[in-house]
């Protein structure tokens, strides 16, 4: 009876994790013909937290929205990497 009653007091007292929703742009390499977009977005998007992903084939980047309690921009460019095609993040001057 005792253990729940302290498992119930740091419910209460324990903080909750806040997401915030991330966004990261990252240079892609060995994109070289029209479905290396798709094969890119693919491989992210099952990266659990990414909310969204938008490939530019002309600037080889892509663009991902994500949950950074579920993600990290190292995870997203990790998917892309194992699919072939090296991801750089682009950092904001």
């Amino acid at each position: 009876m005792q253990l729940i009653r302290i498992i119930l007091l740091l419910a209460l007292f324990a903080e909750p994790v806040v997401a915030v929703e991330r966004s990261a742009r990252f240079s892609i390499a060995n994109m070289t013909c029209v479905l290396c977009p798709i094969t890119v977005k693919s491989a992210i998007s099952p990266v659990p937290g990414v909310i969204a992903v938008e490939v530019d084939a002309d600037l080889r980047q892509a663009t991902v929205r994500y949950d950074d309690a579920q993600a990290t921009a190292a995870d997203i460019a990790a998917a892309s990497t194992n699919a072939g095609y090296p991801a750089t993040e682009i950092q904001s001057p």
